[in-house]
């Protein structure tokens, strides 16, 4: 779900109403996006219409998710003249429209025009809905209609929703986008039977795999359960065999699992035909299995939700899973349920979406900049690529990724259980898991995942938890970081303390080569019961500079089931010493294209991450923190027609500090443009005031016009500072201008302009003739 802000509900015959103003900017602000959402209900043969004035120069962007039985009918109306009208093919299906709203963003000389969105159910269905209107930005397609953007032949062309700043070529374009798994296969046993593509299979007539609601399902009344009838003294392997066809894809296995007091029966490598254990394991031909999945021993009867990327886990075998598999959930004990036994529920197979890819064009000496923001905390990342698929340009550097187990899993990780059989090795999940005898649940701290084990087991054992890293050479530190939280409670008298550290492993040797943190839980005697709560910790590898090196955090356990415990990890990362910025998740700044051509964005990200991204041609965007003359951000956007665009947002009582080079003489010519400051949507309320200031930092012109003109003194030639404030409170976007910059007057008309684009170009003075205009101060 795209949507973040305000939210109305209409749920009777509502005519014809207004979209609530004012609309909800999306990230980072000063993108332009905006994002309101809407729910509503239809009768048959009935209609509903939202109507909005938006001023002129933006793109309009409708999508309607219908609710099962509702097919929709969309229509969007400017004054009364039907624009565009798009039916779903079905009953539940979504439906996009998007128009594209004549003309430029600022400098308007048209005014706002009123736009009315109809909807109706089509053949009178009726049903429910969810609207959502965005202003200068696209839906991503796979999300909505299933067409993929995975690759770069399937890159979804955003040039449809360029939005020019001025009549020339500085443009802007959005999307907003989301990374979800979409759904291949699935089985949640709601039928409360077995359907066809399941075999059963118990090693004894004692066996029993049922599928049965005694027991409430994770997301449902019914469930998978799998134990004996009755106690005879002797084990029975149950296997479930799920037939499916996941066709060509990266699959992920979702699915929640229960377990009563079952002891963990843990695989042994591949298998061919059964092999006595709990969990799950895949078959490429029916006949020899890989294991996946080792189902651990849980004394709480709490359901968990687990996501396995098959082909990952698959790797280690040197296999990958494709077209049709089959996919066995199996148990093996000997006391029925709720002493033993184990249940499955909420199974799905889907396609992981974590790439997707975005076209458009850019003329030989043209600047591009890419801004990607997730809407949440997630970690996104952005890279430019040319036709041939060659990466041109990619933003911050990550040494260490998935931190944060925002993925929803270990992705990225290397995690194992040595020795004993762990009550519940590391495993990734939300808040409330793990609760166990007095101990507190996991509760995460950056985001909503946190990765956990249960710190007990049948010892002696040891979790590790990896990962390799390579710190550049020239880093101007390393500092790994993370958050952890330690509970145990001893229940044998003597327990012996159990302990956590923090290594640096030799990636070639394994060899531990430094410890930068240890901790002990005392014994049984001297602490019997004890919570750390979460703490910040940090280790300095600056040491360990232009190497690879593995970090591994080792939970021990020194002997069995001596009470419960939980250790938590959570925010790890590696600080390289570079200051990003604050508003936007990645970026990569004013490149500049040698040939003209198509272009690629490829965003990565964590999965349901959604995030926006903005795609700038010839102009710079507002990257914080620049509120300051030290923190003053380079104007670094390729000159049209000498001239440098930047876009940005102001909060009340901020400012934004931008910096450039300024020649003896120099003619300055600085224009500030309001988006969204006309009559209609979207609403800017910002009142800028515009200082100057020289390369001593001297304040050298103040005023409130939006058009400045300054000449640099004889001799004063250097860095010369702008600052955008905000004035009595106000916020909203800008778009300014400069021209007379040395960087504007060195970047040579190396923009190759086509014909048929030439009468977009605004006809500019001569700089010849600026230098000599006695106009300016």
């Amino acid at each position: 779900n795209f949507a973040k802000g305000v939210e109305a509900t209409y749920d009777a015959d509502i005519g014809e109403v207004p979209f609530k103003l004012p609309l909800t900017p999306k990230l980072p602000l000063g993108s332009l996006i905006y994002d309101p959402p809407v729910r509503g209900h239809i009768t048959a043969d009935d209609s509903d219409r939202f109507s909005i004035s938006l001023d002129p120069g933006q793109t309009l962007s409708v999508r309607v998710d219908a609710i099962e039985t509702l097919q929709a009918d969309v229509r969007v109306y400017r004054d009364n003249t039907l624009l565009r009208q798009v039916e779903a093919n079905a009953p539940g299906d979504p439906v996009v429209v998007q128009y594209d709203l004549n003309g430029r963003l600022i400098n308007q000389k048209t005014t706002a025009a009123n736009y009315v969105i109809e909807i109706q159910g089509a053949n009178s269905t009726a049903g429910d809905y969810d609207i959502q209107l965005v202003l200068n930005t696209a839906f991503e397609n796979e999300p909505i209609t299933g067409i993929t953007n995975d690759t770069l032949a399937e890159a979804f062309d955003i040039e449809s929703d360029v939005v020019m700043l001025n009549n020339s070529s500085v443009e802007r374009a959005g999307v907003l986008g989301v990374f979800e798994n979409i759904p291949i296969v699935h089985e949640d046993f709601e039928l409360g039977n077995f359907a066809d593509d399941w075999a059963l299979h118990s090693s004894s007539s004692n066996g029993r795999i049922r599928v049965s609601d005694m027991f409430s399902g994770a997301t449902g009344n019914f469930a998978m359960f799998m134990d004996v009838k009755q106690i005879l003294g002797e084990h029975t392997l149950n296997e479930a065999v799920w037939n499916v066809d996941i066709g060509e894809t990266n699959p992920v296995l979702q699915f929640s699992h229960i377990a009563f007091t079952d002891e963990a029966q843990p695989f042994d490598g591949p298998f061919t035909g059964s092999y006595n254990a709990d969990g799950i394991s895949v078959s490429l031909d029916g006949e020899l299995w890989y294991p996946v999945f080792d189902a651990p021993r849980t004394t709480v009867f709490k359901w968990r939700e687990y996501n396995i990327d098959l082909n990952n886990a698959l790797a280690k075998y040197d296999v990958a899973a494709s077209g049709a598999i089959q996919v066995k959930f199996q148990q093996y004990d000997d006391v029925p349920m709720f002493s033993d036994g184990i249940g499955w529920d909420a199974i799905s197979i889907a396609k992981r979406d974590d790439t997707d890819w975005y076209s458009f064009d850019l003329r030989r000496g043209e600047s591009v900049s890419l801004i990607a923001t997730a809407q949440d905390i997630a970690d996104i990342s952005v890279a430019l690529y040319d036709s041939s698929g060659q990466q041109l340009a990619s933003g911050f550097e990550k040494p260490l990724l998935n931190g944060s187990f925002e993925t929803g899993d270990l992705r990225n990780w290397n995690a194992s259980v040595n020795g004993g059989d762990a009550a519940e090795p590391w495993q990734v999940s939300t808040g409330g898991s793990g609760r166990d005898f007095g101990i507190d649940p996991t509760s995460p701290q950056d985001g909503d995942f946190v990765v956990w084990n249960n710190f007990n087991g049948d010892g002696p054992l040891e979790y590790s938890l990896s990962q390799q890293i390579t710190i550049p050479g020239d880093a101007a530190e390393a500092t790994l970081r993370w958050k952890s939280r330690i509970q145990w409670l001893f229940i044998e008298n003597g327990a012996e303390a159990r302990s956590f550290q923090v290594h640096v492993r030799n990636s070639e040797t394994n060899e531990i080569i430094a410890t930068g943190f240890e901790f002990s839980t005392g014994n049984e005697f001297d602490n019997p019961q004890g919570d750390t709560g979460w703490q910040d910790h940090e280790f300095n590898l600056a040491s360990f500079a232009g190497q690879s090196v593995t970090v591994e955090f080792v939970a021990t356990v020194p002997e069995s089931f001596a009470g419960p415990g939980l250790v938590e990890l959570d925010a790890i990362e590696l600080d390289l010493g570079v200051v990003h910025p604050t508003n936007v998740t990645d970026v990569v700044s004013n490149f500049v294209a040698e040939d003209s051509g198509t272009y690629y964005a490829r965003v990565t990200g964590e999965l349901a991450a959604d995030y926006s991204l903005l795609v700038l041609r010839n102009a710079t965007f507002d990257l914080e923190s620049n509120d300051s003359i030290e923190t003053a951000k380079v104007v670094g956007s390729n000159a049209v027609q000498n001239r440098q665009w930047a876009l940005g947002y102001i909060a009340a009582g901020d400012s934004d500090f931008y910096q450039f080079e300024a020649g003896d003489r120099s003619p300055l010519s600085i224009q500030v443009s309001l988006p969204g400051s006309g009559p209609g949507a979207f609403v800017n309320q910002l009142k800028p005031l515009i200082r100057l200031y020289d390369s001593a930092h001297n304040l050298v012109l103040e005023t409130e016009e939006l058009t400045v003109r300054y000449r640099v003194p004889q001799g004063m030639a250097g860095t010369y500072y702008l600052e955008l404030a905000s004035e009595d409170g106000t916020t909203g976007e800008y778009v300014f201008s400069i021209q007379g910059t040395e960087s504007a007057l060195l970047a040579a008309a190396a923009i190759d302009v086509a014909t048929d684009d030439a009468d977009k170009l605004i006809p500019l003075r001569d700089i010849d003739d600026l230098f000599a205009d006695d106009s300016f101060i």
